[in-house]
């Protein structure tokens, strides 16, 4: 049985095709390190590259918010640490007051320090976040949370910037602030602060009041316990944040292994061994050479053997 010129032409022009196309894929993959430059090339490692990729994607977005946690959780930290330093200067004075070696002007003067803690207090009240939300006002983190109540009456000329029986509102909510940390996972970035920026302002006042009172008495008494007892309160919200930053600083180390994890594997997915992309390169384009050779050999039939074919 004869082969047909035209079978053969046709023969040698897909050979060179074939082994043309096996050289420039090789060459791709040496220049540009990668295996899978179209879906082609692998769909089965392109459909894993895809689902990897997204698994890291929402690995990176999910180690973003922990770090916003551990930004928000920090600064909760730091100004209930400012709340505990006015409490225990409210208890020293209070101490020194219910001494009983003080005068009444002293007394008065210690009054005006216990006023300047309290407006402190209400600023670390209202102290906003990383993210530029008020820190203490739960989920309503847009409206200032902590003022003054103004049913307390007005400021009495000349004296300690604040109404007697001076009182603070609050106009945030005890909703947590949440954050992604994983699929199906949340945690709390907020305090619940309200009950106790309101306890803490109201037993400053109450020793102000007794100073100014010179109740000594109440000074050495009640009021030592309660401001004792909202200094006792913060420590326990600080620990409840301390142990919220730990488990934090535990997702981060565990989401940074998985992030490094996907980040191998792809790799071995879709980038090449160099010294075996090169190996493949030099047989492919031996194996284009042949084939050209080939078919410039088979070529050289002459028009009459085409026709006669």
């Amino acid at each position: 049985m004869r082969i047909s010129s035209g079978y053969q032409f046709d023969t040698y022009a897909r050979n060179v095709a074939q082994s043309e196309q096996r050289y420039v894929e090789a060459q791709r993959a040496v220049v540009t390190g990668r295996r899978l430059n179209s879906l082609r090339d692998d769909p089965f490692g392109t459909t894993r590259s895809l689902t990897m990729r997204s698994l890291r994607s929402a690995a990176e977005q999910y180690s973003k918010n922990l770090d916003t946690a551990k930004s928000v959780l920090g600064a909760n930290d730091s100004a209930l640490a400012d709340v505990y330093g006015v409490l225990r200067d409210a208890y020293q004075v209070a101490l020194r007051g219910a001494n009983g070696t003080s005068d009444q002007p002293t007394h008065q003067s210690m009054a005006r320090q216990i006023a300047d803690l309290q407006r402190r207090l209400l600023e670390l009240g209202n102290t906003k976040s990383p993210t530029g939300n008020y820190l203490f006002a739960g989920q309503n983190s847009a409206a200032k949370p902590f003022s003054l109540d103004p049913s307390d009456g007005p400021t009495p000329p000349g004296g300690t910037a604040l109404p007697t029986g001076g009182s603070i509102v609050y106009s945030g909510d005890s909703l947590p602030v949440l954050v992604e940390t994983g699929p199906g996972e949340a945690l709390s970035v907020s305090v619940d602060a309200g009950p106790l920026f309101s306890e803490a302002y109201r037993r400053l006042d109450q020793i102000r009041l007794h100073l100014e009172n010179g109740d000594l008495a109440s000074l050495g008494g009640d009021d030592l316990r309660e401001i004792q007892a909202s200094m006792d309160a913060v420590n326990t919200a600080r620990a409840s944040v301390g142990s919220r930053l730990q488990q934090v600083e535990e997702r981060r180390a565990t989401l940074q292994r998985r992030i490094d994890d996907l980040t191998k594997d792809l790799s071995d997915v879709e980038e090449v061994d160099l010294t075996e992309a090169v190996q493949r390169f030099k047989v492919a384009e031996t194996a284009y050479q042949a084939a050209l050779t080939v078919a410039a050999q088979g070529f050289k039939l002459s028009l009459m053997d085409f026709i006669q074919g």
